[in-house]
Parts: structure tokens; sequence; C-alpha cells
């Protein structure tokens, strides 16, 4: 019984220990205010001498035209960023590639703009390692 409780102890302390190291860990690219970086699906982003972080989680859709592909209408992807600032929840945006929808957020006193998006998109890999090229701005 004592060791079962031990056991149960040390594996919450455990969690508990990876939480807060997920928490703390560096961001895995650095940017400047104001110029584009490049930003690989699952990696987060910090902005030099500003409190925000910039995290690009995935892709939810890209119907943009196929390289070699001849297309009526161009398409768009929909590209999910999660923005933080400390002492503010984190925010979830949706990014997209077209004219027509939003293609930057505002979260506290950024701007953060969709550059562009690669690869292009292609018929043959249906999961790319997707990049996202982004700007950060203060209003």
């Amino acid at each position: 019984m004592m060791k079962t409780m031990t056991m149960r102890m040390l594996a919450a302390a455990s969690v508990a220990a990876a939480g807060c190291a997920t928490m703390a860990r560096a961001p895995d690219v650095q940017a400047r205010l104001g110029e584009d970086f490049r930003l690989p699906r699952g990696q987060t982003a910090a902005i030099a001498g500003q409190p925000l972080t910039v995290r690009f989680t995935g892709v939810t859709s890209d119907s943009r035209c196929p390289m070699g592909v001849q297309c009526i209408r161009a398409g768009e992807a929909r590209v999910h960023v999660e923005l933080r600032l400390p002492r503010r929840e984190m925010e979830d945006v949706v990014l997209a590639t077209a004219p027509a929808r939003p293609q930057y957020a505002s979260f506290g006193a950024f701007d953060v703009r969709l550059v562009a998006l690669e690869p292009p998109r292609r018929t043959d890999i249906p999961h790319p390692r997707y990049v996202a090229t982004l700007r950060v701005t203060r209003r």
C-alpha cells in the first residue's frame, strides 16, 4: 500500500516537473520586431526586446493550387499560431494566405502578419513540413 502511494506521488511530481520544464523552455527561433522570420510548424519564436512569443501550431487547411496544376482559383491555406504575453491569456489565431481573409492578427500592442507559407502545395506530399514566414510589428 505504501509502495503504491509513493509511486503515485513520484508520478505526480514527474508530471508537474515536466509541465514546469515545458513552460520554461527556451524559444526555438529569435526574431526581430519589424523583420520577416521563418518559423517551422511546432516551433516558438521570441521577439527580441519584446514580451511576445509566437508559436506556429499547424495548418488546418491547404487548398492552394498545387505546383504543376492550372487552377481557376488560387485557394488558400489557414495557419494557426498561438500568441502569448505575460499576465495575459494565450490567444490562438488563424491567419490565411488569401487576400480576402485575415493575413494578420492584433494582440496587445502587436500585429502579427503571415507573409508566406512554404512549401508550395504539391499533390504528391500530403503532409509537408510547413514553414511560415511571419512579421511582428508594434502598433
